[in-house]
């Protein structure tokens, strides 16, 4: 099913995570299920593919009935994070909160096609995202 997106252009959309995000109220905008290509090569991906990654997280988060879990760790009810989904710094916080058990870094990574480090260089292009270097 392809949509058009007022900033993106046309977009590839899963009509199954989009069901299941607007069953549970998280409609947030096509674009968060658009699927992303990850360059082989380990370049440092956007800020908006790292958003649209993230988003696809938050949808898994729906799908696989984590999303009380998240609520839960992080204080944030429904309502934030409707309003939230689209801000860079809640999109980092929910990269990192799937970053917390590989289980469900393994879960997204495989519904959205790709490799597992991917979620990791999404993390670090969105706000906050940094890793220090050590050396």
């Amino acid at each position: 099913m392809d949509w058009r997106c007022r900033d993106r252009g046309p977009v590839n959309v899963n009509p199954l995570v989009t069901f299941v995000m607007i069953q549970e109220g998280l409609t947030i905008g096509f674009r968060s299920v658009r699927k992303i290509r990850q360059a082989k090569d380990g370049t440092e991906l956007t800020q908006g593919q790292a958003e649209i990654i993230a988003l696809n997280a938050l949808g898994w988060l729906v799908e696989a009935e984590l999303l009380d879990t998240f609520q839960a760790t992080t204080g944030a009810d429904r309502e934030t994070v409707r309003t939230a989904a689209g801000d860079p710094e809640f999109l980092g916080a929910v990269l990192d909160f799937v970053l917390m058990n590989d289980d469900w870094v393994r879960g997204v990574c495989t519904a959205q096609a790709m490799p597992f480090e991917t979620l990791l260089r999404a993390r670090a292009s969105l706000p906050g995202g940094n890793v220090p270097h050590w050396t």
